[in-house]
């Protein structure tokens, strides 16, 4: 076993390799935005390179300095990053820019421990918002494994079971949802969390439909289990929907809900998980009060840091009373839409509106029912010790006259990344890959 004095000096070698490695992949970007610029605006064009790999061969051939890095890359594709006599990578470029780095052996490094989620989020090398090429896999999400209920409807796939007040109304594959991106890095942990990128175009979500009492008490159970189905334990430890904890955390937001009390002189109440208990039909109804806290009471905001078109389920429930007689039992939501240049708009939908006192509304519990319907966003937690690798990639710019707002299952033609005040290039990205 490694004293701490060599942990230590390992540790030193690894992070100069990654930032060798950092240096050369942006030095060869610059060189290929450089390429579609001098190819492709200037007139005449000032290249008559055929690819991004012989205009890169033509201007690092001979070696170009970044820093305390040189870089050269040879007609053949060969890249090596040196820092005075050592060399700290190498590698190979594709015709099309795409650098692929050699194991290091010269330490013992032969598996390229650099590259696991694990170090690379230690080492802040992921960001939110980066690109991630993960694949589900293709199980169609028709039977989501719930505790039997009412088969609500037949979808165009198999045939759903879900407990009454459920419906997945566009049962779909996981493999449509194909654009991914990075939504959380804990630098301490190495965990990484992805989600899907609300504004690929490519993105096909299930919808769900929620309705009433049996709706909003299974609404989490439900959303979890669909969400379940886009793990692909190759790659992945688990899957869920996403929480209104998640999109607070990404907004450093701090809950500010209604704290309130509410008394229940009727047929529903709530247990301390915010259930809709049922005290049957009889009109002998006993007081109740409950209370709700910032965090359980209903509350909305703008999530600048979320972009998207569209409407989706939020895996929380909050509770809130209306003009001192109604309490309304909701799932959080987040939507999408011009108003608000794309911005996510954190709310919720109601699916229960009970009355406080006996008689309020002339239906057989004293309350009325709603429905809503939203997409499923899965959020997935990756395995730590699973190898990933950059490709560098083009990236449209975001172009809102090409928006479309008539389904919650539609999306806009760039990626959440492009939003971000800190992307790396306007015309050039990277995609992390598995290895």
């Amino acid at each position: 076993q490694d004293s701490a004095p060599e942990k230590a000096a390992q540790a030193k070698v690894e992070n100069e390799r990654g930032a060798a490695k950092d240096a050369a992949t942006m030095l060869v970007t610059e060189k290929i935005q450089d390429y579609y610029e001098d190819k492709y605006v200037k007139v005449p064009a000032a290249t008559t390179a055929t690819n991004q790999l012989a205009y890169i061969a033509e201007k690092l051939g001979s070696g170009v300095t970044t820093g305390d890095y040189t870089v050269t890359v040879t007609a053949a594709g060969t890249i090596t990053v040196t820092k005075g006599t050592e060399t700290l990578a190498t590698g190979t470029v594709s015709n099309d820019g795409v650098i692929t780095w050699d194991g290091n052996s010269s330490d013992g490094d032969e598996t390229g421990n650099l590259d696991t989620v694990e170090s690379l989020a230690k080492d802040g090398q992921i960001k939110r918002w980066d690109k991630i090429a993960y694949n589900p896999g293709n199980q169609t999400i028709s039977n989501v494994g719930l505790p039997q209920g009412t088969e609500i409807e037949k979808t165009k796939l198999a045939s759903l079971n879900l407990p009454d007040g459920a419906t997945l109304n566009e049962a779909t594959n996981a493999n449509n949802i194909t654009d991914w991106v990075v939504l959380d890095v804990n630098e301490t942990t190495g965990k990484v969390l992805i989600m899907p990128d609300l504004c690929s175009e490519n993105n096909i979500y299930a919808n769900l439909k929620l309705s009433g009492i049996a709706g909003y008490n299974n609404a989490i159970q439900v959303l979890d289990a669909v969400a379940e189905n886009y793990l692909n334990t190759n790659y992945a430890t688990n899957a869920r929907s996403i929480t209104v904890e998640d999109i607070n955390a990404v907004e450093n937001y701090t809950p500010n809900g209604k704290v309130q009390e509410y008394t229940f002189r009727n047929r529903y109440g709530m247990d301390s998980e915010l259930n809709i208990l049922d005290w049957g039909s009889n009109s002998n109804w006993p007081s109740r009060t409950y209370t709700s806290t910032a965090t359980t009471g209903n509350y909305g905001y703008i999530a600048s840091s979320f972009r998207g078109i569209g409407g989706y389920w939020i895996a929380s429930r909050c509770v809130e009373l209306q003009n001192n007689t109604d309490c309304d039992f909701s799932i959080r939501y987040i939507g999408f839409n011009s108003y608000d240049d794309y911005m996510g708009s954190v709310g919720s939908s109601i699916l229960l509106r009970a009355c406080s006192y006996y008689g309020a509304y002339e239906t057989p519990d004293m309350a009325k029912h709603y429905e809503g319907t939203g997409g499923v966003i899965p959020v997935v937690s990756l395995k730590s010790n699973i190898q990933l690798g950059k490709r560098l990639i083009e990236n449209e710019a975001y172009d809102s006259s090409s928006e479309s707002s008539s389904s919650s299952s539609s999306s806009s033609s760039s990626s959440l990344s492009s939003y971000n005040e800190e992307e790396k290039t306007e015309s050039i990205d990277y995609i992390w890959e598995f290895k």
